[in-house]
């Protein structure tokens, strides 16, 4: 499982409208896709998936796959094609990005592979192996099914109004058994890992969109400007205008 015996092909970025699709196909290489905005749904060797932010896709080499974006929304996704020999054989086709660490260091791996003017080859080789030994961490601690099934229900469900009631009926416990497993589990309460799953959503869409932060507050949950903000200082200790402003900052340096 050594990822320096892998090889990087290409990195591209993809944003689509919705009800895109791409009919089935299958590649020589391995390609690892990075969901930066809406869903993805996708069938992999006839097993169909939702993809949501943060979720990490493998399309393994000559594994026929097709995908289409939602009817609802379009999708934004980073993709890299690579030649990875020592790849696990059981390696899960679906991930999620929990730290949100691969969804960042693809971003940069993609400005410095398409800069006009080349970077050192060590700085791309150093972004690509990163992502690498993140995606084999993650590979290697998975968490319980009951929580997988929570957050994956939040992600789906991100723009709504999420109770305790609803989240506990997604483990099939009462909300009492419900709100001390999933404690003794992931060490956070079930409504803190949903405020810290829209602060993530929120952070992506600030990083990847120019959306009004007003607007990116409605579709991570939050209501308002104001919750946002707050919920911003309370787990990031920076303001959503903050976080922009040092992304503009980054893309004008670029």
């Amino acid at each position: 499982m050594n990822p320096l015996s892998a090889r990087l092909l290409s990195v591209g970025h993809l944003d689509v409208k919705p009800g895109w699709s791409l009919p089935e196909k299958s590649h020589l290489c391995h390609e690892i896709i990075v969901v930066i905005r809406g869903k993805t749904h996708v069938v992999v060797d006839r097993e169909p998936i939702t993809a949501s932010v943060g979720d990490i896709l493998l399309y393994c080499a000559q594994s026929p796959h097709c995908e289409h974006s939602d009817p609802a929304e379009g999708q934004e996704t980073y993709f890299m094609s690579i030649e990875w020999p020592s790849m696990p054989e059981d390696s899960s086709v679906c991930l999620h990005d929990t730290h949100g660490r691969i969804r960042q260091l693809i971003q940069w791996l993609y400005a410095e592979w398409h800069d006009q003017v080349p970077s050192p080859s060590d700085v791309r080789t150093a972004f690509f192996n990163a992502i690498l030994a993140e995606w084999l961490r993650l590979q290697g601690r998975q968490e319980h099914p009951t929580v997988q099934a929570v957050q994956s229900y939040i992600q789906k469900h991100i723009s709504e109004n999420i109770t305790l009631a609803a989240l506990a009926r997604q483990a099939h416990m009462s909300k009492f058994h419900f709100l001390r497993c999933f404690k003794k589990l992931s060490g956070r309460t079930p409504m803190e890992q949903l405020r810290i799953s829209r602060v993530e959503y929120a952070k992506s869409l600030i990083l990847t969109t120019d959306l009004p932060l007003k607007d990116i507050a409605s579709r991570a949950g939050m209501g308002n400007q104001y919750h946002l903000s707050r919920l911003f200082r309370r787990y990031l200790n920076v303001t959503p205008g903050e976080v922009r402003t040092a992304q503009r900052s980054m893309n004008n340096e670029q």
